[in-house]
């Protein structure tokens, strides 16, 4: 069965609840599509160390909400010219974002516009980024995410993400920043809610609109208060590190932050806008105790640790720990 669902809100602490609630109740052979919209929020990546990604000030100053999802990816700016949309479905070991991104692509094509898939996780009309998509694999299913930039505004994108882009080694691939645009912009066609929930439902014959019932809703609040409004969730952590490194890979962005003592990981946390595959904290504790020698990379490759992220292998991982071998004296 494919059903489709509204969230009938704006409220961004509300809507990822609202995601996540549905995401864990789908069951084998179900598909979910959901099209929803957030009012002046930031929307965080779930790896991402929010100090690097906002200025609190301009936030706190325009009464720009902010929240942390449970994707990968990077930071976003959502307002009510944009829309969000997301996708759930059986996991099966594909999680390829350019065909998941396929049937927004299709929605886009049918207003004659010559969008595509380019780079990690990004939709293009012409030269322009137009929407930028993430996904969360949990246990047998996967999430696809994403934004439709339809008449926002982006003046406000610059101001209030600062993303800190200085990638700490020459050898690391260049990050690149993309040109946005609104898709309004670039059609004469006027483009609103309707038309989009019309143009995906399309695409699915058999879709059948899905109503929350009331005990529903009432646990999806509940995940919202206990989850999704809570500081450890947003903010998590305030440990200093004494060690840090931050490097561009095909996969994304990581920094691995550590404190090291006698040569061995006491505390460890990695940040980024990579996707996962699994649980990042399992890596994170079974690396507590590993010592940093020139084995460390013997380390890494028995746990796999590659297996955790989507498009980063344990060479790379390992070659940010490189940096912290040079300035411990084994």
């Amino acid at each position: 069965m494919i059903y489709y669902f509204e969230t009938k809100s704006t409220n961004p602490f509300y809507n990822l609840a609202f995601e996540e609630f549905f995401f864990d109740k789908k069951k084998d052979g179900e598909t979910y599509i959901m099209l929803w919209q957030n009012d002046n929020t930031v929307v965080i990546g779930k790896h991402q160390n929010i100090y690097e990604e906002i200025d609190f000030d301009y936030a706190q100053s325009n009464n720009i909400n902010i929240v942390r999802r449970n994707s990968g990816g990077g930071s976003v700016y959502h307002d009510l010219g944009n829309y969000n949309y997301s996708l759930m479905f059986d996991y099966n070991f594909d999680y390829s974002i350019e065909k998941f991104s396929q049937p927004i692509i299709n929605l886009l094509s049918t207003l004659g516009l010559n969008a595509r898939f380019q780079g990690r996780n990004d939709i293009y009309i012409d030269d322009f980024k137009v929407s930028g998509t993430a996904q969360h694999i949990k246990e047998n299913k996967i999430l696809h995410h994403g934004t439709l930039l339809v008449n926002s505004d982006l003046s406000k994108i610059s101001k209030v993400l600062t993303r800190n882009t200085k990638i700490l080694s020459s050898s690391a691939v260049p990050s690149k920043k993309a040109q946005i645009c609104n898709i309004q912009n670039l059609t004469d066609t006027k483009i609103d809610f309707l038309m989009i929930k019309n143009a995906i439902i399309k695409q699915y014959p058999q879709i059948q609109e899905y109503t929350p019932s009331e005990t529903e809703l009432v646990e999806i609040n509940k995940l919202m208060q206990k989850k999704y409004k809570s500081q450890d969730w947003l903010i998590g952590k305030n440990l200093k590190y004494e060690y840090k490194n931050k490097m561009h890979f095909e996969g994304g962005t990581i920094e691995v932050s550590a404190n090291i003592k006698n040569n061995i990981i006491k505390e460890i946390k990695f940040y980024g806008d990579f996707f996962t595959i699994k649980d990042l904290s399992e890596l994170e504790s079974s690396l507590i105790g590993t010592t940093i020698t020139d084995n460390l990379y013997k380390s890494i490759k028995e746990l796999n640790a590659a297996s955790y992220f989507k498009n980063i292998s344990n060479e790379n991982i390992y070659s940010l720990f490189e940096v912290f071998t040079k300035k411990i004296k084994i």
